[in-house]
């Protein structure tokens, strides 16, 4: 009866332990959803706001009209130079046959009008390479400094929209710590208070305090990387030390506490004081110890480290 009574408490704390971790899951769901959505109290920088602050889609307009007029003075030029150089080989051309006919002793009137039409021909196409050469050259000039002025007020806009960004991720930051934080200083508050009062219901404390752990613990690591990204080596080598630190405190605390090395070697049967082996003496064979003393209600003896009698069940008041 005994052990089916032992193993029904251990499938209770069992299934406590399951709902618990439901319990958890559920509330961190909640929690999550709650961290982003007040996250709309807080305006996000709006670029294209900034962008109108500026001017920047006047000077855009500008700068693209200059890109494009550019592009058609590249064009026109290509083909004035394509066109002026057709004319120099028909120029080069007449030139010749009318030198080998004077050469020749020959007044070849035809080919004579047709050296000076292609001259002159070559002489206008020059003429007109030369207005786009210069046209092209305007053009430039306008787009590069548009393009400069963009560039500026590009970088402007991007430096103001990095110092929006900064006072919103500043103003998200402080939001969230007013709820994660208070929550999980409630929730410790709590657990503390069921703990203190040995309350069957300590579990339910105990896994509200896990998800609000959760939640300030995700919330952290969020804007761990931002705060420490410059010095992480040496922020990570400091914190490691830190923790690594008072975890050997904590547990050479745990591991020498006076009172853990007792009901350790009384569960092992030795003396609570020295550790010498002990078969239900009254005193300890070895360094003379109080190992049993009379219950003070029901006057049974009992384990000095017991700190309650097995006897009536009432504290033995003798630790």
């Amino acid at each position: 009866m005994h052990s089916e009574d032992e193993s029904q408490l251990i499938e209770y704390s069992r299934a406590e332990k399951i709902l618990a971790l439901g319990m958890v899951v559920f509330m961190l769901m909640g929690g999550f959803w709650i961290m982003n959505r007040i996250t709309r109290f807080v305006p996000r920088p709006d670029y294209y706001q900034l962008e109108q602050r500026a001017g920047l889609a006047e000077l855009s307009e500008r700068f693209i009209e200059a890109q494009r007029k550019l592009s058609y003075a590249d064009s026109l030029l290509q083909e004035r130079r394509e066109a002026f150089e057709r004319t120099r080989v028909e120029y080069e051309f007449r030139r010749e046959e009318y030198r080998v006919s004077l050469e020749k002793g020959v007044a070849d009137t035809s080919k004579e009008k047709m050296y000076e039409e292609s001259r002159r021909a070559m002489e206008s196409a020059m003429v007109e390479l030369d207005a786009a050469t210069s046209l092209r050259s305007r053009f430039a000039q306008e787009f590069s400094a548009l393009q400069d002025a963009y560039n500026r007020a590009h970088d402007e806009i991007n430096a103001s929209y990095s110092r929006a960004m900064n006072v919103y991720e500043l103003k998200l930051f402080l939001v969230r710590f007013a709820y994660v934080f208070p929550v999980f200083g409630l929730s410790y508050w709590i657990w503390q208070v069921l703990r203190a009062k040995r309350s069957r219901h300590l579990v339910l404390g105990t896994a509200f305090l896990g998800f609000s752990t959760v939640q300030a613990i995700v919330m952290s690591g969020q804007y761990a990387w931002h705060l420490v990204r410059d010095v992480a080596q040496i922020a990570v080598s400091v914190a490691g030390t830190v923790a690594t630190g008072a975890a050997l405190v904590a547990l050479k605390r745990y591991v020498t506490n006076p009172e853990r090395v007792r009901n350790q070697r009384f569960r092992k049967g030795q003396c609570p004081a020295c550790g010498f082996g002990v078969k239900g003496e009254l005193y300890c064979p070895s360094c003379g110890f109080l190992l049993q003393a009379a219950c003070p209600d029901c006057r049974a003896l009992v384990p000095v480290v017991r700190k309650y009698c097995p006897n009536c069940g009432k504290p033995s008041k003798l630790t």
